[in-house]
């Protein structure tokens, strides 16, 4: 359970887009809504479909991940200044 005022904080966004995400996940099912805490927060809870989500997604950047460091790649140089 955590509040949707943590969550826009940890992620810099302000709280009428953390708003707007967590009905989005809402409505997909991955997230519900509830009142909690103290002040009667809304709270939020991930729910069993996304818990699910997070473990595929988990596993796909695992995999991702592995499979750029097993070919070897390397960031590209940043360039150090910009010639007209």
């Amino acid at each position: 359970m955590v509040s949707q005022q943590e969550i826009g904080r940890r992620a810099g966004i302000d709280e009428n887009t953390a708003s707007a995400l967590m009905q989005r996940l809402a409505r997909k099912g991955w997230l519900s809504v509830g009142i909690g805490g103290p002040c009667n927060a809304y709270r939020l809870f991930v729910t069993d479909a996304g818990k699910a989500f997070l473990a595929v997604t988990r596993r796909l950047i695992l995999a991702a991940g592995m499979e750029t460091w097993q070919a070897g790649c390397t960031p590209s140089p940043q360039p150090t200044s910009f010639a007209p």
